[in-house]
């Protein structure tokens, strides 16, 4: 996986609302302007577009105007849904096997 694909970026995203989440706190800017930063602001954007019409994040969390830019509307629970947080939980798993299989490919003359 490369730092910056769009499955990288989601699970970044999700993980850090699924953070909020379980410790019952609300999202913080600044940490989402540092995954904005590390990402480029136009991916983040997208995906996260992306994330709230498959309905992982609550819409009513961010405002997206026509030119990308973005207002956070801070709520007083994390924005992640519940199917954001089964789509962590199916795709940490699926990340677990690829990470091993790559291992094992690794660990084998070719």
């Amino acid at each position: 996986m490369l730092k910056n694909d769009y499955e990288t970026v989601t699970y970044k995203i999700l993980q850090y609302f699924k953070e909020c989440h379980d410790n019952i706190v609300r999202i913080d800017p600044e940490q989402l302007q540092k995954i904005m930063n590390n990402v480029g602001s136009e991916k983040f954007i997208n995906v996260l577009k992306d994330l709230i019409e498959k309905g992982y994040v609550d819409e009513r969390a961010f405002n997206i105007d026509f030119q990308n830019h973005m207002t956070v509307n801070i709520l007083e629970t994390s924005p992640i849904t519940d199917d954001g947080l089964l789509y962590l939980l199916e795709n940490s798993d699926m990340t677990r096997l690829y990470k091993l299989l790559k291992e094992v490919r690794d660990w084998l003359p070719l």
